[in-house]
């Protein structure tokens, strides 16, 4: 056995030489292990009993009482030395055998004759040599992510000061023209921050591209799950038979490429600032202003010489050439929202604030629908639910029960628990059966919606599609339609702030409708109470 430390050696029992268990002390200051002392003093004569380390007789068994600082010490002394020790010869863990990789103490080395010794601490060093060598390559990896990253925010950076830079260029031909075509501004500003959005869309336009993919691969998994549970040898048959075509073709589909990385460069949308250019001019001329006045240079030829401008008609609108549907998103000038504008979001809960119920019989089979009816789960297994003609078959989607075709309504949905989901609102004519693209929902003329995939945002109507851009992320959807007045608006409900909007007369009543997918997904519409 190792010779103990003194450190040891003063927490060791006089009697057992080990650390104390249980120390005990007597009248004369000595202690001991409980149980080494009693038995010492159990061969003693009930006459006089003696401390086994100064003899001082006791007349007297002594009492014997727990030493509480003695034991704290000894349990901190043992906490601080356990596994540092070998458990063979209780010596310290001082060196290391590189041959067996393991720690051994000084009369280890016996069993490791010939062997790779060295000590521990030569061994730290040398090891810790190794992972500096790691460290240094995934610092190195680190760095380069860092730098890709920062590439991309500072690409981001550059297209939106760029296209801030020419809408201020556009600014300044709109002055000019203000009072002959100010409405129009807003429409040309719009269309360079279309032309922006697009640019930023680069990266994940892959994405969105592969959404469609995405749900009819998922769909056809499940299938084959179904008919993987299946234990009717038939019924595997009979529906392996009428599938196996559909897979097959699916799974044979080229894979598409990894997208190349595409310009993030941004610059101004040449026809638009020609044609600008080109309104400018025809306007002076049409009210009989000199075309050349101010700052605008002689048009010229292709072989340079100045060219004569000609009187014409006055020139077409400028909204032809932005989107095809009035949009006003987050940043831009709306048309006022009439019972919105001023209100807080509680006055407007109270004043047009509803709750509307999902409708079951139109729920796709695999959602399940909570019991009050406002929150709709996509789980792996059907429901059992009978065939309906207003049920969605494909897509895991469903409406709710009430309609409306007049006055304005207010409504709240968390899309917390879902990566990729959808909040809109849609006709009673949308189709609800088969993969046709009109049944999901904002891609036929008959729904409108705002869809959530990961922390990317958009809308869409009629299979036309808009990003939204915004820092954070909403958790709660707030939509607010005012059926008469053609309004539909999207806002997130922590702030109020208007997400999107768009007018447009509504000529039959419309459903509030939800979409998710992914297992185990919800989201949930709202009362007035969660709301609050």
């Amino acid at each position: 056995m190792a010779a103990a430390s003194s450190e040891e050696r003063e927490l060791s029992c006089s009697i057992c030489l080990e650390l104390f268990n249980l120390p005990v002390g007597l009248p004369c200051g000595h202690t001991f292990c409980k149980a080494c002392v009693e038995r010492h003093f159990a061969a003693q004569s009930e006459v006089g009993f003696t401390c086994p380390e100064c003899r001082e007789v006791f007349y007297r068994k002594p009492r014997l009482n727990k030493n509480v600082f003695i034991a704290n010490v000894v349990h901190k002394f043992k906490e601080a030395n356990v596994g540092r020790r070998c458990d063979r010869h209780g010596h310290g863990l001082d060196l290391y055998c590189r041959t067996d990789a393991r720690l051994m103490c000084v009369e280890c080395t016996d069993a490791h004759e010939k062997h790779d010794i060295v000590s521990v601490r030569k061994e730290r060093a040398h090891k810790w040599g190794q992972l500096s060598s790691v460290k240094d390559r995934l610092s190195e990896r680190e760095e380069t992510a860092t730098s890709f990253v920062s590439s991309l925010q500072d690409s981001t950076d550059r297209v939106e000061a760029a296209a801030e830079q020419i809408k201020e260029r556009l600014s300044g031909s709109y002055d000019e023209l203000l009072r002959l075509i100010s409405e129009d501004k807003e429409s040309a500003l719009r269309a360079v921050d279309k032309e922006r959005d697009l640019k930023l869309l680069g990266i994940c336009r892959e994405i969105e591209n592969s959404r469609t993919t995405l749900g009819g691969l998922t769909e056809a998994l499940g299938r084959i799950r179904s008919l993987e549970e299946t234990e009717d040898p038939v019924e595997f048959l009979e529906g392996y038979t009428l599938q196996w075509e559909s897979f097959v073709n699916l799974a044979s589909e080229p894979m598409e490429e990894t997208p190349s990385s595409a310009s993030l460069d941004f610059e101004m949308p040449t026809p638009l600032q020609e044609q600008i250019d080109e309104l400018l001019s025809a306007f002076r001329t049409f009210r009989g202003e000199d075309p050349t006045s101010a700052d605008q240079p002689k048009p010229k030829t292709p072989e340079g010489n100045t060219a004569q401008v000609q009187r014409r008609s006055p020139p077409v609108s400028l909204r032809e050439m932005a989107a095809p549907h009035e949009v006003q998103a987050a940043g831009a000038s709306a048309q006022p929202t009439a019972s919105l504008h001023g209100l807080s979001r509680a006055d407007i809960i109270m004043r047009i604030g509803c709750s509307p119920t999902l409708d079951i019989n139109s729920a796709h089979d695999r959602l399940l629908i909570s019991s009050d009816a406002r929150m709709m789960t996509v789980t792996h297994d059907s429901q059992g639910r009978l065939d309906h003609p207003n049920r969605f078959d494909h897509f895991t989607q469903a409406l709710c029960c009430q309609s409306f075709s007049g006055g304005e309504h207010y409504w709240e949905v968390d899309v917390g628990g879902a990566r990729w989901c959808r909040v809109g609102v849609a006709y009673g004519t949308i189709p609800r059966k088969g993969k046709d693209p009109a049944c999901f929902l904002g891609m036929g003329d008959a729904s409108w919606c705002l869809e959530k995939h990961c922390h990317y945002f958009s809308v869409s109507h009629g299979g036309v599609e808009a990003t939204l851009l915004m820092m954070e992320p909403p958790g709660r959807i707030g939509v607010h339609l005012h059926w008469d007045g053609g309004l539909l608006a999207f806002y997130r409900t922590d702030t109020m702030e208007l997400l999107y909007a768009t007018h447009q007369p509504f000529t039959h009543p419309l459903y509030p409708v939800l979409g998710v997918w992914g297992l185990s997904e919800s989201v949930r519409i709202l009362t007035p109470h969660d709301s609050a």
